[in-house]
């Protein structure tokens, strides 16, 4: 005979042994007795409120009821294959144990899943990475408001700084143009001092020499000598004279050091104001994340308060000896919720110590330093103040002085000694040349002292200096009209294209890397139970080879084979009661869903196939091996 006959359901086909055919035949002459003696009463029959009611000893048949045979089939299931070869590293579940949607049932080798895991990590980081170059690019068209203030802060530095360069750059370039000036005055005048100076002398010492020519060679010789005077004279006189500059250079040294230290303060109270600012940034910044935070742990919080509701409803009564429910997505769970707690901690204290204001360390260390520059700044203007108004420095200037002194009594006994030799010489004509000749050539000295000076340059020093100020000035007026137009004129579409490609490129290796993930984990694909499993940790399993399979224990069918003489007797929602082996004292309500219209001989016994829809009550769990299914219509 067909097997196809004998089994007309989903699951019934199947080649049998001699014994089952025999196990076969008792069984029809067993329910066809059962049904032609009949036995019990339509009150042993289940209640029709879909609760599950205790079984009458030996299921006693009323008159009008009938046994079919049946097959209990579990309408919701789903078979699990791994879509790619590789060793088993990790099984999660046994046989019959219950799942929830999404729980990891397997996995492959640990090596395996880890390279992917970090594979995946990895394209995450990129993705994010990727994400934030985009929102630096944007700049003000970016969705993100703390980069849009982040970059209106940028450009309003750039804007002060700009302006603050085009004043620096004013006052380097007349620093510089007037220090230039005066040293091309200062170098015109000397020059033509000591041309005069050097005329003057030569008359002088032409009309003494013509003067003294007639004289003894002690009246030269005295002449000599307080020539020689003379010269030292103007050397102690110049070292007076040449006094007063040195005081007055160290006076503009005073006046550049002061205005440093101007410029100075002025950026450090800038640096002061802009702490307030950036405190303001973090602030918001902390916040964000604490709400975040604390939207991940009520998540995890309300996971871990669901999987011990499960545990504690469902998971202690279906465990037969030897097992236990998933400790380790216990733990992985409860050590979830307490890392998100501590991060909400984290995070509230951080908001806490940002609300009380900015680090008393970087605002002291701001405040200190505008601080030190003000005193700096003071000290420089009190030591301009008291120079100016005490002078140089009065024992350098009373050396000078006496040294002046005694040049000068030196010349007063040459005086007197070319007195005395000079005997019948008209004094009041050789008082005069001399003189005349003492002055050009105190004239001439010091024409030629300060032309020297001025010839050899300007103070380089001083020079370089207010050079260096003005390139210096040049170039922040270049930097910072730069960024500001760059601001101002919005994201460089290029770099934003360079970042969109970025992220997409970014955002498929991050999906290929979930993906490939994904294939290495077996996930339960809806609430259930275990019904098959193949497979332990270190097998070796092929590409989509069935390895579990999950059904959901509270969807179950029952199919049925009713026989000619009873077919007219059922109907679309003819009740019936179902026992099954694994729960012997549980009788589950049913009622016809389907009445096949093509009969199916077996035997010589015609029969009709029928679907009945089968009520399991709350907090019953069919097990997955359900054993012997006994089905009685009840019409």
């Amino acid at each position: 005979m067909n097997p196809a006959l004998l089994y007309p359901f989903p699951g019934f086909i199947r080649r049998r042994s001699a014994p089952a055919r025999l196990l076969t035949l008792w069984l029809a002459i067993t329910v066809t007795a059962l049904v032609i003696a009949g036995c019990g009463s339509p009150s042993d029959a289940a209640n029709t409120n879909g609760d599950a009611t205790p079984a009458p000893d030996a299921n006693p048949v009323a008159a009008a009821d009938f046994r079919i045979r049946s097959e209990l089939v579990f309408s919701t299931r789903a078979s699990l294959s791994f879509p790619v070869p590789g060793e088993v590293g990790v099984v999660n579940v046994a046989l019959g144990d219950t799942v929830t949607a999404g729980d990891v049932l397997a996995t492959l080798d640990t090596e395996s899943l880890a390279t992917m895991e970090r594979a995946a990590a990895q394209a995450a980081y990129d993705l994010d990475t990727a994400r934030d170059r985009l929102d630096a690019a944007l700049g003000l068209r970016s969705e993100d408001p703390l980069v849009r203030a982040r970059a209106e802060s940028a450009l309003a530095q750039a804007e002060s700084a700009l302006a603050q360069g085009k004043v620096n750059l004013d006052n380097a370039q007349e620093r510089l143009d007037d220090f230039q000036l005066q040293y091309s005055v200062n170098l015109g005048n000397a020059r033509k001092s000591v041309a005069d100076a050097e005329a003057g002398l030569d008359q002088a010492e032409e009309a003494l020499s013509d003067f003294a020519a007639g004289h003894s060679e002690r009246f030269a010789q005295a002449l000599a000598t307080r020539e020689q005077a003379v010269v030292a004279l103007d050397a102690a006189e110049d070292a007076l004279d040449d006094f007063l500059p040195d005081y007055n250079e160290s006076l503009s040294k005073l006046n550049n050091d002061i205005s440093t230290t101007e410029q100075n303060l002025d950026q450090a109270r800038d640096a002061l104001r802009d702490l307030d600012i950036n405190h303001a940034a973090k602030l918001t910044t902390a916040r964000q994340m604490l709400a975040q935070a604390e939207t991940d742990r009520d998540a995890a919080e309300d996971t871990f308060s669901a999987f011990q509701l499960r545990a504690i409803e469902n998971g202690f009564r279906d465990l037969s000896d030897g097992q236990n429910f998933d400790v380790v997505q216990f733990n992985a769970l409860q050590s979830a919720a307490d890392t998100a707690r501590q991060t909400v901690k984290t995070w509230e204290d951080e908001v806490a110590e940002l609300e009380a204001g900015p680090k008393e360390f970087d605002r002291a260390a701001a405040a200190n330093r505008v601080r030190v520059l003000e005193d700096q700044l003071a000290r420089l203007r009190r030591t301009l103040k008291k120079d100016e108004s005490e002078g140089p420095d009065q024992n350098r200037l009373a050396v000078l002085q006496a040294n002046v002194t005694a040049a000068r009594e030196r010349l007063s006994r040459a005086d007197r000694d070319l007195a005395e030799a000079e005997q019948g010489v008209d004094r009041l004509e050789l008082a005069r040349l001399r003189a005349v000749v003492g002055s050009g050539r105190l004239a001439l000295d010091s024409a030629r002292n300060q032309l020297a000076r001025l010839e050899a340059g300007p103070d380089q020093a001083e020079l370089a200096a207010r050079q260096q100020a003005v390139r210096t000035a040049a170039k922040s007026i270049a930097t910072a009209r730069e960024a500001r137009d760059d601001l101002a004129a919005g994201p460089d579409e290029a770099a934003v294209a360079l970042a969109r490609s970025e992220i997409d490129r970014a955002s498929v290796t991050y999906d290929s890397a979930q993906t490939d993930l994904e294939k290495a984990i077996l996930r339960a694909p809806f609430n259930g139970v275990v019904r098959l499993l193949t497979i332990s940790p270190g097998d070796v399993v092929t590409v989509d080879a069935r390895v579990m399979q999950i059904v959901d224990p509270t969807d179950v069918t029952v199919l049925g084979l009713v026989e000619t003489n009873y077919i007219d007797r059922i109907g679309v929602g003819t009740p019936a009661t179902v026992t099954i082996g694994a729960l012997p004292e549980t009788v589950f309500n049913a009622a016809v869903r389907e009445a096949g219209a093509d009969a199916r001989t077996e035997r010589g016994i015609i029969s009709y196939p029928v679907v009945f829809d089968v009520t399991v009550p709350p907090g019953v769990s069919i097990p997955p091996n359900p054993g012997l299914i006994t089905t009685t219509v009840v019409p």
